[in-house]
């Protein structure tokens, strides 16, 4: 599992940013064996944040799964 998501903070990453987190994980996993998911627990983070940040996971892993079709 590799954490993409800075729960941390409360700003929502692009996902570009997200993508290239998740092409620096490949550099040192195999896309097939690569689980990306937020860095901790969601539960400090209001509702609306947490949700705008998986959908940022969401679109981030989109990204590279069409790069590496």
């Amino acid at each position: 599992m590799l954490g993409v998501i800075d729960l941390g903070t409360t700003q929502i990453e692009s996902p570009e940013n997200v993508a290239a987190r998740i092409r620096a994980g490949l550099k040192h996993v195999p896309a097939e064996r690569l689980v990306v998911a937020p860095d901790c627990g969601m539960k400090y983070l209001t509702r609306e944040i947490a949700f705008s940040k998986l959908k940022s996971l969401a679109q981030g892993a989109a990204l590279v799964r069409r790069e590496l079709a």
